[in-house]
Parts: C-alpha cells; structure tokens; sequence
C-alpha cells in the first residue's frame, strides 16, 4: 500500500524508491511466514495450511462455489468491515479506487479456514485497517474539496461522533457498554497456565482454549477448542476462561463433556487449568 502511495503521490525523489518498498514488503512476507514464523512455531505448520481446502485438500471443509460465496459473504465479517467504514464516517467510499486496496486482505482473511481469521476477529482484522486508512484518508481529501466551505468546521466534529458512537456501543474496553470490568480484575495467571501445560512437548499439537493460544502459540500447531479437535492433540482448557464470539459455547461444552469418554487422560487439573493427553496416550 506505501509502494502504491509513493508511486502516485510521492515527491520525485521519494517516487523512484517505490518498487524498491513493493519488493521489500513481498520479501518480508516470504521471510515472516517461511523462516521468523516457523522459527517461533518450531517448525510447525505457516497459515497457508488454512488455504488448503480451496484445493479439495482439507476433507473436513469440502470445497464448492458454493462454500466459497458463503466464504466471502460471511455476515461477522461483513458487519465488522462495515462497523470500520462507518467510524471512519463512511470516508473510504469516496476513494474508490483506494478502497480496492482492502481486497486482498479481505479475500486473503475470509477464505482461510481459521475461525477468528474468517470472522476478522482478535488480530486478523488489522490486515484491512491499514489499506482502510489509507481510503479514508484519500477520501478525507475529496470531502475538503466539495462546495461546503461553510460548514467545514462542523463536519470536523460530526465525523468524529461515529467512531465514538460505535466504540462505546459496541467496545470491550472500559467504560464501553460491553465492557467486563471483571477481566480486568483478575491475577496474573501466566506462571500458573506454564506450569500446567510444562509436560507437554514443545513438537506436540495443542488445542486450547481461545484465551489461552496466545500463551501457547510458540507450540508446532495451536488451534482455538474445539475447533479443528483431533486426536493427536493435547487440550487445555480453563475454567474462567473468556468466551468471545469465536467460540460457541454450547459446542465447546459438548466437546468437554465428551473428553473423558474419548480415550484421552486428565493429566492436569489445579481448580483453574485442565490438560489431557491425546486420545489413546
């Protein structure tokens, strides 16, 4: 998105440097995802492994044209990219071309078979946010230049009031409506959670719960329970744990109450934190 800035608004001295940032930015793709990712996974598995059902190689998640409109229609998706529009008072829409920009990260986001990525929630979503910007900002410069000299300075405050409308009403940061000021109360559990899961093998694959991947994702594989729950993973649950929109809780506590008869062993349980072991271990 810089490369494409620099090479149609840059200075002259700043424009011919813009395919040497183009280029930059696809080589440190390939190095995060091919070497400094799989440094920090163990040599596990990238995020391209979420692709791979839209070559029939995920028998769990046929593909279809239809799974695949579905796929790039998904509601949660749509409501969270139109909630971003809306904050930025709708300014993208004025940059069209600009708004193109938002498309490969959109596709690249909701066709991954990853649940969050695919609902552009936790981190995922801030793939779009920057191409987003970079709109509303074009955008931004269209709005000064039509004919509303008078009101420009009330414009100003009016296109904050979205942005503040919706992260109050929608936020989970004090004091927004949602907010749950209990989270924030809690000790610190870090220790507690890696000294529950220390006998697990670093090479071993790992499903937990989703406020507790970020803790474990040095593992080879990491997935949110119970989604993508086989039988060669170890599970770690907590008993306070967060449930976001991710996660559905009657499906997590079906999965739950079917461990003990699945063939796996509780290797672990302190009142807060479970560990079992894969089935048949």
């Amino acid at each position: 998105v810089i490369a494409i800035v620099m090479s149609a608004y840059g200075a002259p001295d700043v424009k011919k440097h813009w395919r040497f940032i183009l280029y930059l930015a696809g080589a440190w793709f390939l190095i995060g995802t091919g070497i400094v990712q799989q440094h920090f996974r163990n040599g596990g598995y990238t995020d391209f492994v979420y692709y791979r059902w839209l070559f029939g190689l995920d028998p769990s998640h046929p593909v279809s044209p239809l799974a695949v409109a579905q796929a790039l229609v998904r509601p949660e998706a749509l409501a969270i990219l139109a909630a971003i529009i809306a904050s930025m008072f709708a300014l993208p829409l004025l940059a069209p071309r600009w708004l193109m920009l938002a498309i490969p990260p959109y596709l690249a986001n909701v066709l991954s078979a990853h649940v969050p990525q695919n609902d552009l929630h936790l981190h995922y979503v801030l793939l779009l946010l920057f191409p987003l910007i970079v709109a509303g900002g074009f955008g931004a410069r269209r709005l000064l230049v039509l004919p509303m000299r008078s009101t420009k300075r009330a414009m100003a405050l009016v296109v904050i009031l979205p942005a503040l409308i919706l992260g109050w009403g929608t936020g989970r940061f004090p004091p927004a409506q949602y907010a749950k000021p209990g989270l924030y109360d809690r000790p610190n559990s870090v220790a507690q959670l890696q000294a529950a899961t220390s006998m697990i093998p670093s090479d071993a694959p790992v499903n937990a719960d989703t406020g507790l991947t970020i803790w474990l994702a040095n593992r080879h594989t990491i997935n949110d329970f119970p989604d993508k729950l086989d039988g060669s993973s170890y599970v770690v649950l907590d008993q306070l744990t967060y449930l976001g929109y991710t996660t559905n809780p009657a499906q997590r506590q079906r999965a739950i109450d079917g461990l003990a008869t699945s063939g796996r062993r509780l290797l672990f349980d302190d009142g807060r934190f479970q560990v079992w072991s894969p089935v048949g271990d």
